[in-house]
């Protein structure tokens, strides 16, 4: 039996290397969640709704017109990164969306396990509800430049709420592509 634990770690070995190489391409892949990551509450999915509902048309951000986009995808990994921001938030009653926070935006993505190569974030505190949310970004002429750029495919957002009121985090991001082989 000793023999073969060297041989079932080789091949272990061998069976993850082969996972980890490829080719090229510019496929892009999203990981699977974990049992760890929170699905998103309906209150999240429906600001998801809200705004690919704002973002299909053309829209107004600031004094510009931005042409419609495809809808933003929902993604687990992106709602958990969001989810700590949005913690932190109702915890320390932040209004402040700017404030300091031990954790960059990139940082909290990177450890979700979402392989990111563009990211931003929103942070919004009052909207009592998802459509509210999705008016409040429109209207911001930043925010709204963020949910129309087509850069990002990825979204995830985060809701908590306390005895102050209601705090959003929207995490935006797109993935880095995939590299596989070439078909022969």
């Amino acid at each position: 039996m000793k023999a073969r634990l060297p041989v079932a770690l080789m091949i272990a070995s061998f069976a993850l290397t082969l996972t980890a190489c490829g080719g090229t391409s510019s496929t892009a892949s999203v990981p699977t969640p974990t049992a760890m990551t929170a699905e998103p509450t309906t209150t999240e999915l429906d600001a998801v709704a809200a705004l690919n509902a704002q973002i299909s048309s053309t829209t107004k951000c600031g004094a510009n017109n931005v042409t419609a986009r495809a809808a933003l995808t929902e993604n687990v990994l992106l709602k958990s990164a969001a989810q700590e921001r949005a913690q932190w938030m109702a915890q320390n009653a932040e209004r402040n969306p700017s404030s300091d926070f031990e954790q960059t935006t990139w940082a909290r993505i990177s450890q979700s396990g979402f392989p990111a190569q563009a990211v931003a974030e929103i942070r919004v505190y009052g909207p009592n509800s998802a459509g509210a949310l999705a008016q409040a970004i429109i209207k911001n002429a930043d925010f709204c430049r963020k949910v129309m750029d087509a850069t990002f495919t990825h979204i995830g957002v985060a809701h908590e709420q306390n005895a102050q009121g209601h705090y959003w985090v929207l995490d935006l991001a797109q993935p880095i592509p995939q590299a596989t082989k070439p078909a022969s």
